[in-house]
């Protein structure tokens, strides 16, 4: 006989139910329960990767959000202000067409406010002169004044031409009065 014939087999005699038993482990389940175990320790770099991912993600759906209602706020400025453009377009074509007919009426001459303005102004006038009256004549102004004498009159129609900026002035009439000096007329073509 042999060594292994005399030791004797293992005999199971567990009188415990089989619920009460140690738990009978294969090392493949053993081996399964490690691969699990590693996998698990794993994951949790990723688990915080994947919260982190996602604190980024609430944060750019925030931002979109934001950046959502200032496009909307942007809109509503680039609506208002094309209105304005169309606005102002309408107001400059509007004054486009009120100068065309105020050139049309003056028959293409400078306003009658600057003209008289250079009528009144700058010294044109000689001493002791003065205007009376500024009436409309056929393509110009007839200006009626008193004067010192006919000199007076005719040097005051020609300061008009040459430096009053007026096409034409001529004195068309001189009349003498009882006393010192006369009345002058003066017709101004514009």
């Amino acid at each position: 006989m042999s060594t292994s014939d005399l030791v004797p087999g293992i005999i199971d005699v567990n009188l415990l139910p089989q619920e009460h038993r140690p738990a009978q482990v294969s090392w493949m389940a053993l081996g399964v329960a490690a691969v699990l175990a590693v996998l698990l320790l794993a994951m949790i770099p990723l688990a915080f990767r994947l919260e982190a991912a996602r604190t980024r993600a609430d944060e750019a759906l925030q931002l979109a959000k934001g950046s959502e209602l200032e496009l909307t706020g942007i809109e509503g400025e680039l609506a208002r202000q094309r209105a304005l453009r169309v606005e102002l377009e309408a107001s400059t074509a509007e004054t486009t067409a009120l100068q065309e007919e105020r050139e049309a009426l003056q028959g293409g001459v400078r306003p009658l406010a600057d003209d008289l303005f250079w009528l009144y102004g700058f010294g044109f006038l000689p001493p002791g002169a003065s205007i009376v009256a500024v009436s409309p004549s056929e393509g110009g102004l007839k200006v009626d004044g008193k004067a010192n004498g006919p000199l007076d009159g005719i040097a005051f129609a020609e300061k008009l031409v040459s430096q009053g900026g007026f096409q034409a002035a001529r004195m068309t009439a001189y009349t003498p009065a009882s006393e010192q000096g006369g009345q002058f007329t003066v017709e101004v073509t514009r």
